[in-house]
């Protein structure tokens, strides 16, 4: 299966990684470039004065707030999956994410916070869908919308995607805005029939995009369920044929042929599975690098900027990664210093200052110069030593690091989403000279086949059991009369308080729990719930067995990651 993938970078390379781990061919052709607003920053930081929250309706909107602002401290509210990973990667600690489209974010954000007159701050394009500022007014919040970047739309269609279209190779056109789509259609009709009389299925994220979609002449239009990329691309998984099983490997992006910046467009093909010969072998590249640089490069937006010194206000032109892939080859092949003169000079300065000390010392003018030269050999052979540990450090830091930070955000990504055995096998890769971090990601051996269920999902079961839960930690003895009643009517009905209830009783152990679910804090509810333990073993076993492994898949992660950022910041 083929399809045209119409994303702005850097988020069509991340879909074009997903794709292709699901078997789908993809052609790149962004409709839309990313600029930043010249002087934003100052806007930007006079909206954040007095704020209490921010929110961003897309990842572009973070990685430019990101490029401008180092403020984290403020609470985030995301539209959707990817948006909340991105903000996440950008440094952000507390982070909601919503469902997918605007009236999920509102509920979100209706739901966490109270009403009031302390603002909210929208870092957003130019160009915005729908009227959340008076959405969020009318449930009584005052928002602030500050424009960081703005969409321009390409002028034409590139040639690459011309060319499949034109020979009828697409199998879909994958489209998530109506401005998106309606410059699709303009271009499309620009460019004569030979495009718009043999156009595939156009999937769309949404109705409003399906409706600026309909001018053309598809051959159907598809709406996702829901307004949100995995649910498009479930429509796809869907139409592609079964005969193309997934390889489940990340892709490797490929051109067609010599590289040609002024296509536009690259070709990212599922990697062939180990029986069959691939039909378009791509050139040799860092393996590592080269199968998860373009899954995560959306979410990591702004570490690269930091890492690799690009243009802080944003790349005007779609991400070329082969001169990250040279960057990492070229720090393999680098040599390291060599010191081994420097230590026979200190050794053979030891011997003499032994020497000398070894000759009667009749002046003691020459003992005390005697010393303090020891003293000198001695401070040197510290400093020498010193200086090969930290030469090792930063070689460790050139092999491993960069490419560790991708391996672990594909594989924190992938533990969210569900079984992981090739996120596994790469970070278990680009963390094989780290024995701390290499042991950290074994950890999550266990889990990687079959998965385990992430927040939300816990959520939701937790939802159905925890009136069991209460019910078996209650002890009538203990409790005042209401407790006693209960604990009589509890087998032919459940009752559970109305009230905050009391501190320290099964009611407020599992409200906690519940708080700290709503917030995906896993660790959190499960420390809630340590009191009532056993009665949580009786109620809900199969609960608590999937919460305690999304814990320890969580913790692991974790401690990878730290381990990932004590490499990058080691002084060099």
């Amino acid at each position: 299966m083929h399809v045209l993938v119409t994303r702005p970078e850097p988020e069509a390379r991340a879909l074009a990684a997903q794709l292709a781990a699901a078997g789908v061919r993809s052609t790149l052709a962004p409709l839309l470039r990313i600029e930043p607003i010249e002087d934003a920053a100052a806007g930007l930081a006079a909206a954040l004065d007095g704020a209490r929250a921010l929110l961003f309706t897309s990842a572009n909107g973070v990685a430019a707030f990101a490029a401008l602002e180092p403020r984290r401290d403020l609470p985030v509210f995301a539209v959707g999956p990817a948006t909340e990973a991105a903000a996440r990667a950008a440094g952000f600690a507390e982070v909601a994410g919503a469902d997918g489209d605007q009236a999920a974010l509102l509920r979100l954000v209706a739901e966490r916070l109270p009403p009031g007159p302390d603002p909210l701050v929208h870092a957003s394009g130019e160009d915005v869908a729908g009227d959340l500022a008076g959405a969020l007014a009318a449930a009584g919040f005052a928002l602030r919308r500050v424009v960081l970047y703005r969409a321009v739309p390409a002028p034409e269609l590139p040639e690459a995607a011309r060319d499949a279209l034109a020979a009828g190779t697409l199998d879909g056109v994958l489209l998530f805005s109506p401005r998106t789509a309606g410059r699709f259609a303009e271009l499309a009709e620009a460019a004569g029939p030979a495009i718009t009389s043999g156009l595939p299925v156009a999937y769309c994220l949404s109705p409003a995009v399906a409706d600026a979609a309909a001018r053309l002449p598809w051959r159907a239009v598809r709406v996702a369920r829901e307004p949100n990329t995995p649910s498009l691309l479930r429509l796809v998984e869907d139409d592609r044929p079964k005969s193309e099983e997934p390889t489940m490997k990340e892709p490797e992006a490929v051109a067609n042929g010599p590289a040609q910046p002024d296509r536009g467009a690259t070709v990212v093909e599922p990697s062939p599975s180990p029986s069959r010969e691939p039909a378009h072998p791509g050139p040799a590249r860092t393996a590592v690098v080269a199968a998860l640089v373009a899954l995560v490069v959306a979410l990591i937006a702004p570490l690269l900027y930091g890492l690799f010194g690009l243009d802080r206000r944003g790349p005007a032109d779609p991400v070329d990664l082969r001169p990250l892939e040279g960057r990492i080859a070229a720090l393999e092949r680098r040599p390291p210093p060599d010191t081994a003169p420097l230590s026979d000079a200190i050794r053979r300065l030891q011997a003499d200052v032994a020497r000398l000390g070894e000759r009667p010392a009749a002046d003691p003018a020459l003992a005390a110069e005697i010393q303090r030269l020891r003293g000198m050999v001695d401070a040197l052979t510290r400093r020498l030593a010193e200086t090969e540990t930290a030469m090792r450090d930063n070689r460790l830091r050139d092999r491993i690091g960069e490419r560790a930070l991708v391996a672990v955000t594909a594989l924190r990504a992938a533990a969210e989403r569900g079984p992981f055995p090739g996120e596994l096998e790469a970070a278990r890769a680009a963390l094989a000279e780290d024995p701390a971090a290499r042991e950290a990601v074994e950890a999550l051996a266990p889990f990687a086949d079959r998965g385990v269920p992430d927040a939300g999902a816990l959520a939701r079961r937790f939802d159905l059991v925890s009136a069991a839960v209460i019910q078996a930690a209650r002890r009538a003895p203990d409790g005042d009369w209401v407790d006693r009643t209960v604990e009589r009517m509890s087998a032919v009905l459940t009752v559970r308080r109305v009230e905050a209830p009391p501190a320290g009783t099964p009611d407020a152990h599992v409200a906690t729990a519940e708080k700290a679910l709503a917030g995906r804090d896993v660790a959190a509810a499960l420390d809630a719930l340590a009191p009532i333990r056993d009665a949580v073993v009786r109620a809900a076993p199969d609960w608590l067995a999937a919460a305690e492994q999304r814990r320890a898949v969580d913790t692991a992660i974790t401690r990878a990651s730290r381990r990932v950022a004590a490499i990058l910041g080691q002084d060099r």
